[in-house]
């Protein structure tokens, strides 16, 4: 955790890494800051708390997806395997934020900074059809429902 990690198709700071220590997740070094949905109310597709590709996938199935649901598409543009964390994927990652954010900083990336007041970073994972999880730094990085057409930061994930 805190490594750079790179393979010539994804670069990334490691904030997650599986008990054999071959595989895990990195988070872009860039952040966004978008709606998750350009509309008040969607359709319940994102659900998945655990894998946010999963939930991606599910956006692509909507109608228009890219230009409605901004934060997808944000992640999605960085290229392939790139995608916005599912909830408990987030929670991981705010928890790794004082490990990284040296690294991010250090590759010229956007620190997290999960102690701002109005540090809002969108999940994928839908809570209803008005409202998805984000993290919230009111209640230290604890994730709260949102408005789903609130503007909130963009973190990009990838698996490796």
């Amino acid at each position: 955790v805190g490594d750079i990690y790179e393979d010539g198709k994804k670069k990334g700071v490691v904030f997650e890494v599986d008990p054999d220590g071959q595989h895990g997740k990195i988070v872009h070094p860039d952040e966004g800051w978008a709606q998750w949905a350009r509309k008040t109310r969607a359709p319940q597709f994102s659900l998945f708390p655990d894998d946010g590709a999963v939930n991606l996938e599910a956006a692509k199935l909507q109608k228009d997806w890219a230009e409605t649901y901004p934060a997808f598409n944000w992640c999605a543009q960085l290229g392939e395997g790139w995608y916005l964390p599912a909830l408990n994927e987030l929670k991981v990652l705010i928890d790794a934020a004082d490990k990284i954010n040296n690294t991010l900083k250090g590759c010229g990336g956007t620190v997290m900074d999960i102690t701002s007041p109005l540090y809002t970073c969108w999940s994928s994972t839908q809570k209803s059809g008005a409202k998805v999880w984000a993290s919230n730094s009111y209640i230290n990085g604890w994730c709260s429902p949102f408005d789903l057409d609130f503007p909130g930061k963009v973190r990009a994930i990838a698996k490796f």
